[in-house]
């Protein structure tokens, strides 16, 4: 159970890195914002990206600090799941 948990685990790491190489690829090399083919609609999207003014980002970093007070005072409600950490041995 367990090696074969790692073994996906590494699989799909591949497999995320190749899909990765071919969205480039893909984006690279469609001229058209839409292509459908056999396989699927491959669709171009605009992604926005913003910068903040220095005044918003001291207010971001002064909530990241009231955060951290809430959490140690007790304030901040913490809710705890049980999660799955896996650290590879290594790949072979």
């Amino acid at each position: 159970m367990y090696k074969e948990y790692a073994d996906v685990k590494y699989h799909i790491g591949l497999l995320e890195n190749r899909a990765d190489e071919l969205k480039l690829e893909i984006l690279e090399s469609q001229k058209e914002d839409k292509v459908e083919n056999e396989f699927g609609v491959f669709n171009k999207r605009n992604k926005k990206s913003w910068t903040y003014s220095k005044k918003l980002q001291k207010q971001e970093d002064k909530l990241k600090v009231d955060k951290v007070d809430e959490q140690e005072s007790g304030k901040a409600k913490v809710e705890i799941s049980i999660s799955l950490v896996f650290s590879p041995i290594s790949y072979e």
